[in-house]
């Protein structure tokens, strides 16, 4: 205390006195101090963090071969160099050859402060958050709902339409029926089954009965030309079962257009007699192509027949 006392105290060395304990922190007070040596004794502890505020005014500083411990405040570490400090086993931070090891106390301590820096809701807040989450569920099973039912009155409707198309299609082959009755042909004869064209398109109705083969069985059969004539060319076709069908290709330049084209096709579909070839199906393509096909007559043509 006699020396903290003087105030106006410039230079002060004690060093080889067998000083022992801590370094006195009212050292600090002598704030006009240029020379502090403190070497050779048997100071323990750690340095004052305050002894740093000395450096403005301090240019000599020598606390080595002590018992201290710790880091040394930076500002004296930067300024004074190793021989100041050497001769202290557990002083660190120094110099770059004595670093001060990574302290253990900040990691337990995190997980401490963590829930310090978490937010607590409120009540009121929480309430809010749980409706926020019941009303969104709400609105979602309510689309989900409206979902379910336009899908269920879309299939309804194309269940109800198909129906209805099945019912045309019956009072249709029952006119057919009865106008072919009028005409002195064979009753429930001549109904037409139609088919899409396959993988390449078009349109196949077929007459009398199921579907004896499909558009791809008739594109892809094997073709032999019988004959020409000035409406088309007929060709003999073996299908992929092995049964055989006489097939008319119309000239594209005679025919008429696709309507008129069905239309009369309908009406040979329709005629049955002993004396004449049935019309068992026609073929729609979808760049124009018209076919006709017929029951494959063996004994050859009757105009072979007749001029043979």
């Amino acid at each position: 205390d006699a020396i903290t006392g003087s105030y106006q105290l410039v230079f002060l060395s004690l060093a080889h006195n067998a000083l022992d304990g801590p370094i006195p922190e009212s050292l600090t007070k002598l704030t006009k101090l240029q020379e502090l040596d403190l070497s050779g004794n048997d100071l323990s502890g750690e340095i004052p963090p305050s002894l740093g505020n000395l450096t403005a005014t301090l240019h000599s500083f020598n606390i080595s071969y002590n018992n201290l411990s710790g880091a040394v405040p930076s500002s004296l570490a930067n300024k004074f160099k190793e021989p100041s400090f050497t001769g202290n086993v557990l002083l660190c931070g120094y110099s770059a050859s004595t670093p001060c090891p990574a302290s253990p106390s900040p990691a337990p301590s995190s997980p401490a402060e963590e829930p310090r820096g978490r937010r607590k809701f409120s009540t009121k807040e929480l309430i809010l958050i749980v409706a926020g989450i019941v009303v969104g569920v709400l609105i979602l099973l309510l689309l989900c709902c409206l979902l379910l039912c336009f899908l269920t009155r879309k299939r309804s409707s194309s269940t109800t339409g198909a129906a209805r198309s099945g019912k045309q299609a019956a009072k249709d082959a029952a006119g057919a029926g009865a106008a072919a009755a009028g005409r002195g042909e064979k009753p429930g004869s001549g109904v037409a089954e139609v088919e899409s064209g396959g993988d390449v398109g078009g349109k196949l109705v077929h007459f009398d009965g199921p579907l004896a083969f499909t558009a791809d069985d008739l594109l892809c059969a094997t073709a032999e030309i019988m004959g020409k004539s000035t409406y088309g060319t007929v060709y003999k076709a073996t299908l992929e079962d092995g049964s055989l069908v006489a097939v008319k290709r119309l000239r594209e330049k005679i025919t008429k257009g696709h309507k008129e084209f069905e239309a009369e096709a309908a009406v040979l579909g329709r005629i049955r007699h002993p004396n004449l070839l049935a019309l068992r199906a026609y073929y729609l393509g979808p760049k124009g192509e018209k076919l006709l096909i017929f029951d494959y007559m063996p004994k050859g043509s009757l105009s072979a027949f007749l001029h043979g």
